[in-house]
């Protein structure tokens, strides 16, 4: 069996097109056979690109699996219309303990102030979906998407695969079987593991400038 692997980009093969030269005569002298005799040709295109690889964000056609429509549709009825149950305050999922961790990480390792009285009295007590999750503000400002946009899936120099932060809403194959799992990982990835991305974008090179946590915390 053969299994071919990298990003997204590796395969999308060489960004050269070679154009068919027979193709492209056939295809003008159609559209001057239609101009010459006054007819015209109404195009639209559509923009389908993904921004990132959250399978929860594009929802697609797959009648092969009937359970993958299911599943969907139990995700944004939750997201939608979550009961008490499921709206639970952020420090059931994020719990006092991570906090504290995160805390000493940001305070130790990246010399940020804390951000404590924040925790305390604000964040930890909202709920998770109607007062975190949709919260417009938090939105407005990118405070949430835009750190998971630039760490989600990261192409690097040294290897084909990409790296991707641990969370369920990308590629990440390692372990997340428990929430406590989840915590160690991605605490590793945020403040130990050095990631040298290969892209040449302007944010990209923000990063190698900047040096880790201050560029949404990737440590270059």
């Amino acid at each position: 069996m053969y299994v071919r692997t990298g990003g997204a980009g590796s395969f999308l093969g060489s960004p050269k097109v070679i154009v068919d030269a027979a193709v492209a005569l056939r295809a003008e002298a159609g559209m001057l056979a239609m101009a010459s005799k006054g007819r015209s040709l109404a195009v639209t295109s559509w923009n389908i690109a993904a921004i990132n690889n959250n399978p929860f964000e594009y929802w697609i056609t797959f009648p092969e699996n009937p359970q993958y429509e299911i599943i969907m549709g139990d995700i944004e009825r939750y997201l939608e219309t979550p009961t008490d149950q499921e709206d639970v305050p952020v420090h059931q999922v994020f719990t006092d303990d991570m906090f504290a961790r995160l805390e000493t990480k940001m305070t130790t390792v990246a010399s940020w102030p804390s951000i404590r009285s924040f925790w305390e009295n604000d964040f930890k007590n909202r709920r998770i979906i109607s007062e975190f999750m949709k919260d417009k503000e938090l939105g407005s400002k990118r405070l949430a998407s835009m750190p998971d946009r630039v760490t989600n899936t990261i192409n690097v120099v040294d290897q084909l695969d990409p790296v991707c932060r641990p969370t369920v809403i990308n590629m990440y194959d390692g372990d997340l079987s428990s929430m406590d799992q989840w915590y160690n990982s991605w605490e590793r990835f945020l403040f130990v593991a050095i990631i040298r991305p290969s892209c040449l974008t302007l944010h990209c090179l923000s990063f190698r400038k900047q040096r880790h946590y201050r560029s949404s915390l990737i440590r270059c």
